[in-house]
This record gives C-alpha cells, sequence and structure tokens, in this order.
C-alpha cells in the first residue's frame, strides 16, 4: 500500500521544521570542522610516524632506496595499532614482520622501528599486564 497524503504532509512539515532557520546548514558546517579537525590530527599522527621512522633509520645507516620500504612497515604497524589493541595487535605485529622481512628488511631493523617509533615491543612482553586487557602473556601494548 502506498503512503497517504497526510503522512507524507506530516513528514514533510517535520523536515520543514527541523530543518528551518539554518540549523541543518549550521549542523553541517559542525560535522565538516569536526571531521577536518580529525583529518588533520590524523595526518600529523601519521607524519610524525614517518619522520620518527626516517630519523632511526638514519641513526642506524639504512640506505636511502630502502627507507621507503621501512615506512611502509611503520604505516601498516600504526595503523594496526589504531584498529587493534592486546593480542591482536601483538600477533599483527608478528606476521608484519615477518612479512617485512621475507621481504628482504633487516629483522633487528623492524623491531627497533616497532620500538623506537610505535612504543611495543613487536614480539610482546610476557611478564607485564597490559594495561587494556590484564593479560600477561602476548600482549604489545604492555611495553608502553
Amino acid at each position: 500500500m502506498g503512503r497517504s497524503t497526510d503522512d507524507v504532509g506530516r513528514n514533510y512539515r517535520f523536515f520543514a521544521r527541523q530543518y528551518a532557520g539554518g540549523k541543518a546548514t549550521e549542523a553541517d558546517e559542525r560535522r565538516v570542522r569536526q571531521s577536518s579537525r580529525r583529518h588533520r590530527a590524523a595526518i600529523a599522527r601519521l607524519q610524525s610516524v614517518c619522520a620518527r621512522t626516517i630519523a632511526v633509520l638514519r641513526r642506524h645507516g639504512v640506505a636511502g632506496d630502502l627507507i621507503p620500504l621501512y615506512v611502509a612497515y611503520a604505516q601498516k604497524l600504526h595503523r594496526a595499532g589504531r584498529l587493534h589493541s592486546c593480542l591482536t595487535l601483538a600477533n599483527e605485529a608478528v606476521v608484519l614482520t615477518r612479512y617485512w622481512a621475507a621481504r628482504g628488511l633487516v629483522p633487528a631493523l623492524l623491531a627497533a622501528v616497532c620500538v623506537e617509533v610505535l612504543g611495543f615491543d613487536p614480539d610482546g612482553p610476557e611478564e607485564r599486564p597490559c594495561r587494556n586487557c590484564s593479560r600477561r602473556r602476548g600482549c604489545g601494548l604492555a611495553a608502553q
């Protein structure tokens, strides 16, 4: 069955009141400002990760042509850190470290990037509990 004209008119009046006087425009502008602020903060964090990764690599004397690969590793781990925590993040770090080591990067440098730039051990400490889950084994966030 179709909608009656009363329903359509009532819906129209509701939305007309809801968006009258520029309310929708103000709300949209506020959402855009908040989204833009979050986006700028995320870009700044990612640039910081890249800059700190390059600094660590230069300290270890890595050749310039390999730096983009290590930066890609740091970016992937940074993204994993935003998406996961605790055991999942520790497992993701192990997988990413093995993946990039298989592509020819030095595992010790990958671990150094993980510890110095992102602040956690890719192997995951065994003794200290995590601040997020209180587990003692395999959590990469316990080092922070």
